[in-house]
């Protein structure tokens, strides 16, 4: 948060199903109530590509919060395949985009 923002504390009330939706993104995100609410309004804009992924997951695990555990994983491959294709589309040869792939796994690890 930037040293800049001001915060406000609120009263709201909520449907028990919104209530118990944010619970679980605040348990799954380990954020707070705020924070989450924050990330749902605001459109944030990341200064480098490490808080821009984070953000992206964070987004992908409110997202699929009421699905299945064999959706998730359905929802997170489709993600992962819908970027690739981007990243093609962009100019990026697929041996390039395996290449930069393995390479950051490589270094990275999974």
């Amino acid at each position: 948060m930037s040293e800049q923002a001001q915060l406000t504390t609120i009263e709201v009330t909520l449907l028990n199903q919104t209530y118990r939706c944010l619970q679980k993104d605040v348990e799954s995100l380990e954020l707070s109530i705020g924070e989450v609410i924050d990330r749902m309004v605001l459109s944030f804009q990341c200064s480098n590509p490490n808080s821009a992924a984070l953000l992206a997951c964070e987004q992908l695990i409110c997202m699929t919060s009421q699905l299945t555990d064999e959706q998730i994983i359905e929802s997170m491959i489709s993600t992962v395949i819908i970027l690739m294709q981007l990243l093609a589309e962009n100019n990026m040869s697929q041996a390039d985009l395996k290449k930069v792939v393995e390479d950051k796994i490589l270094k990275e690890g999974l």
